[in-house]
C-alpha cells in the first residue's frame, strides 16, 4: 500500500472523526511496517499508532502531532519544524538529522530514540521524561528544558547554550542522571533549581551549570 492511499483523505477523516471524540470509537490511525519516505504529512495525526514505519525524509507541515505514538520508527532527516508533539511516545525510533526548529515535545515520553547531529533549535521539553537517548552533536540552542528529566543520555558535542537574545535556553528544575556532556557547549545555559547526578563533563564548556546547579559526584577528567 503506498503512503498516498495509506494516508489519504478517507483515512485522515476517519481518524479526525476519532480525534474529535475524545479517542473513542474506530477510527484511529493505526500504521505497521508502511514505507512513508518522503511523504507530505499537514493533517491532524494526534494519538496516531505508527510501527516500524519508514518516516525518513517526511516533511511535517506544522503537524499536530499530540500524544502520537512511534515505535521504531524511521525519521532520519525529517522535517518536524514548528509540530506539537506533547505528550507523545517515542521508543526505538531515529531522528539523526532531523530539522526540528521550535517543534514541542513538551511531556513527552522518549526511550532509545537517536537525535544524532539533529536540529532541534528552541525545541520545548518541558516535564519530558527521556532515557537512552542520543543527542551527539545535536542543536539544541536556545531550548526549554524546564522540569524534565534525562536518564543515561548522550549530549556528546551537543549545543545547549543560551544565546542570550531570547528567553528560552533554559533548564529550570530539569533533572539529569548519568548523562554525558563531555565536549558539549551549555555555555550559559541557565539551570536554577536544575540537579546533575554521576554526569560526564569532559572538555565541556559547562561554567554555568557547574556553579548554578546541584551537582553531584561530576566526573570532569
Amino acid at each position: 500500500m503506498s503512503w498516498q492511499l495509506a494516508l489519504g483523505p478517507a483515512a485522515l477523516k476517519a481518524h479526525l472523526g476519532w480525534v474529535e471524540r475524545g479517542g473513542q470509537g474506530e477510527g484511529q490511525l493505526v500504521l505497521e511496517g508502511m514505507d512513508l519516505r518522503g511523504a507530505s504529512l499537514g493533517a491532524n495525526l494526534s494519538g496516531a499508532r505508527l510501527s516500524a514505519c519508514d518516516l525518513s525524509q517526511c516533511v511535517f507541515h506544522m503537524a499536530q502531532l499530540h500524544g502520537l505514538v512511534l515505535t521504531d520508527c524511521n525519521l532520519t532527516d525529517s522535517s518536524l519544524r514548528g509540530c506539537e508533539l506533547d505528550a507523545a511516545r517515542l521508543r526505538g525510533c531515529l531522528l539523526s538529522g532531523a530539522q526540528a526548529y521550535g517543534a514541542d515535545f513538551v511531556g513527552a515520553e522518549l526511550r532509545q530514540c537517536q537525535f544524532r547531529g539533529a536540529h532541534l533549535q528552541r525545541t520545548g521539553w518541558s516535564e519530558a521524561h527521556l532515557e537512552g537517548c542520543d543527542f551527539s552533536a545535536a542543536d539544541l540552542l536556545d531550548s526549554c528544558l524546564d522540569g524534565a528529566q534525562f536518564r543515561q543520555c548522550n549530549f556528546q558535542k551537543a549545543r545547549l547554550a543560551w544565546s542570550g537574545e531570547t528567553p528560552l535556553g533554559t533548564a529550570t528544575g530539569a533533572f539529569f542522571w548519568h548523562c554525558d556532556f563531555r565536549e558539549a557547549d551549555l555555555n550559559q545555559l541557565r539551570v536554577e533549581g536544575a540537579r546533575f547526578e554521576d554526569c560526564l563533563f569532559r572538555g565541556a564548556s559547562a561554567q554555568s551549570v557547574l556553579q548554578n546547579a546541584v551537582v553531584l559526584r561530576p566526573r570532569l577528567d
